[in-house]
């Protein structure tokens, strides 16, 4: 009976173990690629970044950019939809877990929520940048 207990716990033990090696490992992955999809809304800076990655010959700078223009405000209506999306999601995820949470956690939750929508505004720590990369321009103001 001890042996078939302390089999169980290892195979729960390792569970958990990866369950939460996951969880971590998947929210890097997201925070590390999701912290530049706010420049995709940039139609310029998205211009300029794809210009620098390809490095056209002179020959070719001026049909790309003129590709990268026309797509560029397919991404930036992708991205402000997708936020749009995201907002009204987690306002309905907040009205759902009101009821059931306690001041204290509705002020975490609360907390967290500012620390989001300030990353989103200000992706990655400040100055940071691409190697070569110039100052993007500054984001169209918003009401928030």
């Amino acid at each position: 009976m001890k042996t078939r207990t302390g089999t169980v716990l290892i195979i729960v033990a390792t569970l958990l173990i990866g369950i939460i090696i996951g969880a971590l490992g998947s929210g890097f992955v997201i925070h590390r690629f999701a912290r530049h999809m706010p420049d995709m809304r940039h139609r310029d800076l998205f211009v300029e970044r794809m210009v620098e990655t390809i490095d056209p010959s002179p020959d070719q700078e001026e049909a790309i950019r003129d590709i990268l223009t026309r797509h560029a405000e397919e991404f930036a209506e992708i991205s402000d939809s997708f936020h749009r999306d995201a907002s009204a999601l987690f306002d309905s995820l907040r009205a759902e877990l009101d009821p059931v949470l306690t001041e204290e956690q509705k002020a975490k939750l609360e907390e967290r929520g500012r620390r989001v929508r300030r990353l989103m505004k200000h992706p990655g720590p400040p100055g940071r940048r691409w190697p070569g990369e110039k100052p993007p321009p500054p984001p169209p103001d918003e009401d928030d």
